[in-house]
């Protein structure tokens, strides 16, 4: 799920170019209450750069990586990704002629970058509608927000896209940042190792032997994720513990006399959280089991942990 915040400012200088600016950051967070915006599902503009534009917007990237040098930040990846869908945004706002974020046709931009098939973590934006790019990367500078998001330490990319014409003057350029935290997604099976290497480190840090998923509990974690809803919610996990509660009562399992279930919906396993029963020194069998799936066309892992006591 995500949350967004947005910020609007037209910034108006009677004694240079008009000059309009406005910010957005959108962050990938599971779990945030904000309900999901509607859109009308239009196909999502696909703009060539015009003679010169790419020049202006490489221009642009190397000023942007320059002031985040001049503040000792890492520099940004040029993604044409990224790129795309940004100058696709400025088409778009030119065409319709409005200046903002969210898109009649296409949405606010993490509907953009889910539409493109770009998975991310974080999304930032800056708009500017100006007569060149130093103009409009100084306008941006001086704005805090602004600025916040070009000097932004939770992105790893940048597309830069730009559209010859302004929305009310042909003579300005049109112009989208956009910031992201992009990343590669897991496989269950990628994760599952990689979740057992986290528990048995933290074991091993507490001198406790290392274990391994297996038997009856692993084939009960596993016919249970195959059920669980995306996003995982507490419903659905007691939903999943009496389940399993009814197969052992049906089918015991020799020296298991209870349980306990741990249910994750992650992005990534390195964020996984080791469920408090499998750092006790007795050691119990336990269960694993990992699936893919997708909300709001972001990719996820659904994690199930059975613990037997």
């Amino acid at each position: 799920m995500t949350m967004f915040a947005a910020i609007r400012e037209t910034l108006i200088d009677l004694t240079r170019p008009l000059l309009l600016l406005a910010v957005a950051a959108v962050l990938s967070l599971l779990g945030a209450c904000s309900a999901p915006r509607a859109t009308s599902g239009g196909a999502l503009l696909r703009v060539e750069p015009g003679p010169g534009i790419h020049d202006k917007e490489l221009e642009m990237y190397r000023r942007l990586n320059a002031d985040r040098a001049n503040q000792s930040l890492y520099p940004l990846v040029f993604d044409e990704r990224l790129a795309d869908a940004a100058r696709g945004h400025s088409a778009d706002m030119r065409k319709h002629r409005f200046f903002a974020h969210e898109s009649p046709t296409h949405g606010a931009p993490s509907d953009r970058l889910i539409a493109a098939g770009i998975f991310f973590r974080t999304v930032r934006e800056n708009l500017a509608d100006a007569p060149d790019v130093r103009t409009a990367e100084d306008g941006l500078l001086k704005s805090p927000k602004h600025y916040a998001n070009i000097t932004s330490t939770d992105v790893t990319h940048i597309g830069i896209g730009i559209v010859q014409g302004g929305v009310d003057d042909p003579d300005n350029i049109l112009i989208t940042q956009d910031f992201a935290h992009l990343w590669t997604p897991e496989s269950a099976d990628a994760a599952r190792g990689r979740i057992v290497r986290i528990v048995n480190s933290a074991r091993a840090r507490l001198g406790l032997r290392a274990l391994a998923p297996g038997g009856p509990m692993d084939s009960l974690a596993a016919e249970q994720t195959r059920r669980l809803p995306v996003p995982l919610d507490s419903g659905g996990l007691r939903r999943a513990g009496q389940s399993i509660k009814e197969s052992l009562k049906n089918h015991p399992v020799k020296g298991v006399k209870g349980f306990s279930v741990d249910g994750q919906t992650l992005q990534e396993s390195a964020s996984f959280k080791i469920p408090p029963a499998l750092l006790q020194r007795q050691a119990r069998p336990y269960g694993l089991a990992v699936r893919e799936a997708r909300d709001k066309g972001q990719p996820l892992l659904l994690i199930l942990v059975v613990v037997a006591e």
